[in-house]
């Protein structure tokens, strides 16, 4: 009986590890926008990388995005540049937040991006500054709209 106990612990803890691990080593590039706005009004969005215990960001002006978007609908082209980079930090995660922080030009304030689980929102904030939320933004949704023109052939 406590051969079984231990191996369920065991494997849970292997199973929280791994879920951390993939939530971190994700390739992919996320882009978020303040709660509250929409796709079309955004001048100033937010863009992440996940590269392993690091998150590489950026602020840039949305105009800029949809720009490189054209060419790279992954925007991992964007990345090439030298961005900020966040370190993932243990002591404020939870299980409902994954947080990372940076140390912005050694001032000893931090800023934090603490994401949900899912990816789905992100809150922004620095010591001592109120928390922004953000809501995440399906990369299509960069995309030119088609114009129905049906009525042509009326």
């Amino acid at each position: 009986m406590k051969a079984k106990r231990f191996f369920f612990l065991v494997m849970a803890i292997c199973l929280a590890i791994g879920v951390r691990a993939q939530f971190r080593s994700n390739d992919e590039v996320l882009l978020y926008i303040p709660a509250g706005e929409s796709i079309m009004s955004c001048k100033v969005p937010i863009i992440v990388r996940f590269n392993d215990n690091n998150l590489n960001f950026d602020m840039p002006v949305m105009s800029i995005i949809k720009d490189i978007y054209k060419n790279d609908s992954s925007l991992k082209s964007y990345f090439n540049r030298r961005l900020l980079t966040y370190k993932f930090d243990e002591d404020n995660t939870t299980s409902k937040r994954i947080t990372y922080n940076i140390n912005y030009n050694n001032t000893g304030t931090f800023n934090y991006l603490s994401f949900s689980p899912d990816k789905k929102s992100l809150i922004r904030w620095s010591d001592g500054t109120q928390p922004k939320y953000y809501i995440r933004v399906d990369l299509s949704e960069l995309a030119p709209k088609s114009i129905n023109k049906d009525f042509l052939y009326e």
